[in-house]
């Protein structure tokens, strides 16, 4: 009984938005079906001579220790706000920007502000309960390859809108 479309159509789900929704009879099949997903990788990955696979390795175990467990929960929070969203974004462009430029008092002078403005996001941020973790690792000896299972519906308002924009910029630069 929500309410996927406007018009003659409400009642009738056509584009399968009610399944990747927030609606709440649909959340066990959504979290089976990536549960299954994973562990479907898992599987066929295993038979891959030489091949090791991790479901859901925790984060600091996938940066290989340079941050500990509780170090991860405040970098990567499960549910980050829109406002902590948006400062880590202006900090990593900045770290780019001074990464481009050449050593001098510039850089120096950028590096500083940039590392006050990250100890101000650090020493904002609410301590997590848990961090956000991949779903699989799958390493083959130095290489390493991180997946993260999703399931959609092709059709979903915000599938379509994002294949509208893909085929639009293919189309226009292609």
């Amino acid at each position: 009984m929500g309410d996927h479309n406007g018009g003659e159509d409400a009642w009738l789900d056509i584009y399968g938005n009610h399944g990747n929704g927030s609606c709440a009879p649909t959340m066990h099949g959504k979290h089976k079906g990536h549960t299954l997903l994973k562990w479907a990788i898992n599987r066929f990955a295993s038979k891959v001579p030489g091949v090791q696979c991790n479901v859901e390795p925790h984060t600091h175990d996938v940066l290989l220790g340079q941050y500990s467990e509780e170090q991860c929960k405040m970098l990567f929070p499960k549910q980050p706000s829109a406002e902590r969203n948006k400062m880590v974004k202006e900090i990593l462009d900045e770290l780019d920007a001074i990464h481009g430029l050449d050593d001098g008092p510039e850089r120096t002078q950028r590096s500083r502000a940039l590392a006050e403005k990250t100890e101000v996001l650090n020493a904002t941020t609410h301590k997590e309960k848990k961090a956000v973790r991949l779903d699989i690792q799958l390493s083959h000896g130095p290489d390493e390859l991180l997946v993260d299972a999703t399931i959609t519906h092709s059709l979903s308002k915000t599938s379509r809108a994002a294949e509208a924009k893909r085929t639009w910029e293919r189309l226009t630069n292609g």
